[in-house]
């Protein structure tokens, strides 16, 4: 009689192929994407607002500088009257809006036909 084979073998098992380990795989490459993409996102958003901060402060920088210029400027006579020439006839064109002869009220701003002349503020009577 031949001998009986005994096999001890050991099962073997393959690779987990199930849905939950793809599922998390999947879960996992799409959070570290958003989170990637969010990270893109407030990069170049507060890359926007750096530059915008820095193209405000330029201009206002330039305003100062050209606000400086018209007052060394304005100390010169031939440059004071033409624009006292220029705002008379600013004033002229504006004569009948109501919104700036609130202003010229406010300010003592008497407009004539021949210009505009600032009267000088009363004292207030204690």
């Amino acid at each position: 009689m031949s001998s009986p084979q005994q096999t001890n073998a050991a099962p073997q098992y393959a690779p987990s192929t199930s849905v939950s380990a793809g599922g998390t795989n999947d879960l996992r490459t799409m959070v570290l994407g958003l989170g990637l993409g969010m990270i893109v996102l407030c990069v170049a958003f507060g890359a926007f607002i750096i530059r915008q901060n820095m193209l405000v402060t330029l201009a206002h920088k330039a305003r100062v500088q050209q606000a400086d210029q018209l007052k060394g400027q304005l100390q010169k006579p031939e440059v004071l009257k033409q624009w006292e020439m220029a705002l008379n006839e600013l004033a002229e064109y504006s004569k009948g809006n109501p919104e700036l002869t609130a202003i010229f009220n406010k300010y003592r701003v008497d407009i004539s036909s021949t210009g505009s002349t600032v009267e000088k503020p009363q004292p207030k009577a204690p």
